[in-house]
């Protein structure tokens, strides 16, 4: 859940710093959650994977 918030504030422009104090996470943390959804299609990676 905090991954798509994220994504959906990086989207509208807000640094990734501000995102990490927003949702209470450590920075390096919106950095790899930005890093791993670059690309095409980034909303489709928010799928849960099968268990």
């Amino acid at each position: 859940m905090r991954r798509g918030e994220a994504l959906l504030l990086m989207a509208d422009g807000v640094a990734p710093g501000d995102v990490a104090k927003i949702l209470g996470v450590h920075p390096r943390t919106v950095q790899r959650w930005r890093a791993r959804f670059r690309g095409p299609a980034p909303e489709s990676k928010l799928a849960d994977a099968p268990r």
